[in-house]
């Protein structure tokens, strides 16, 4: 972590960087997931073996299927019904990406993905039950993964980090799984449910809309039954573009408002947490909020400890003394460079260079509410 020790984006940013991340959401991307694409890359030489492996594919799981126990299939089944409500649209498209995604297909990568970790239906279930995004990728793509996890940990260790972080395995390839280990990995899944929960209120407003347009998509379906798959999705395209400008005038128009009571905030009280403004992602990282063996941490004055306040005081003694590792050094102070490219040195009792210190990370939050000055800031 102690490579992230730039400085960090402007508050503002804070309202901005999720929102706009969330409006992916609402625009379809003509191209399958990298990773998948990947994935099938490693398991053939040539684009003639990768149909016939898709087939032969396809044929073992759907046979996997009608060879399950009942209990299988209920867990399968199950497991179909939440991956529906967490992919309503993909489910009544019955394609993802190109991906077969009819109710036999996503329940066998149910129990493809059981056997793969050697687990029962029922254990993977409980796994993933949180978010099914491991059925919205292709099954060839996993072994490679799991191997990579494998290699990170025990086995026991990477079920519990499937557990924690069950989307993991579906956005992240075998290279980076590799490249990052499980305590990073964790880390990022850790930041990333932070991040879901600023995100929130707009996802909630997308996955209305989107559980809406599948209605529709199966209500066409039932209404004109000799209208192509292919066909029924052009004209829910065509509906959704209006729906869409929409959208963007009244995100757009939150999103002047926000800023505006930001900006408000900033000017009146010096920040809309006890008087300090918003810095993502450096509000939330340990990195920033640990002091280093000085007693200088690498947040600037002006941000809001979120971490040291907030997520902290929710953790146990272990998961605070293993987030001591995070603790920059103290040569990995970054204020930029000159002109030359000789390497600024940082002095806290500047504006730019200011941070909050050790003292100051100790007292109570509501202590900058009035603008109390930091540490560094009395040092001017």
């Amino acid at each position: 972590m102690q490579r992230f020790c730039g400085r960090p984006v402007l508050p503002k940013l804070l309202f901005l960087c999720p929102w706009l991340a969330t409006m992916a959401f609402l625009v379809p991307r003509p191209v399958a997931p990298a990773p998948a694409l990947r994935g099938m890359a490693r398991m053939a030489r040539s684009g003639g073996e990768v149909a016939e492996m898709v087939s032969a594919s396809d044929v073992s799981s759907k046979a996997s299927f009608r060879n399950a126990t009942e209990e299988d299939r209920r867990n399968a089944e199950t497991a179909y019904e939440i991956w529906k409500d967490q992919f309503p649209l993909a489910a009544a498209r019955r394609e993802y990406y190109g991906l077969d995604c009819t109710t036999l297909a996503v329940q066998d990568r149910l129990l493809h993905l059981s056997q793969l970790l050697g687990i029962s239906s029922k254990d993977t279930l409980e796994t993933f039950r949180k978010d099914f995004w491991v059925l919205s990728e292709r099954s060839e793509s996993l072994p490679a993964k799991l191997e990579a996890l494998r290699s990170c940990g025990t086995n026991q260790e990477v079920l519990d980090f499937l557990r924690w972080a069950p989307r993991s395995i579906a956005t992240t390839s075998a290279e980076e799984i590799q490249e990052r280990g499980l305590a990073n990995m964790l880390l990022r899944s850790f930041v990333g449910e932070v991040w879901e929960l600023f995100a929130s209120p707009l996802r909630i407003l997308v996955k209305l809309q989107l559980a809406r347009s599948a209605e529709e998509v199966e209500q066409e379906r039932a209404n004109e039954s000799g209208m192509s798959n292919e066909e029924l999705l052009k004209k829910e395209q065509a509906r959704n573009r209006g729906r869409l400008r929409s959208t963007a005038y009244a995100f757009f128009a939150t999103l002047i408002g926000t800023m505006s009571w930001a900006s408000y905030m900033d000017a009146t009280y010096g920040g809309p947490v006890h008087g300090k403004g918003f810095c993502f992602p450096a509000g939330i990282m340990p990195a920033y909020n640990l002091p280093d063996a000085e007693g200088n941490a690498r947040l600037p004055c002006n941000c809001a400890p979120l971490y040291k306040w907030y997520l902290e005081p929710l953790m146990s003694s272990e998961q605070k003394d293993s987030m001591l590792g995070a603790a920059p050094k103290v040569d990995s102070k970054n204020c930029g460079r000159l002109m030359g490219g000789v390497k600024k040195d940082c002095d806290p009792r500047t504006v730019g260079g200011c941070v909050w210190s050790a003292e100051d990370l100790e007292k109570d939050p509501s202590a900058w509410e009035h603008r109390e000055e930091l540490y560094w800031e009395r040092q001017r």
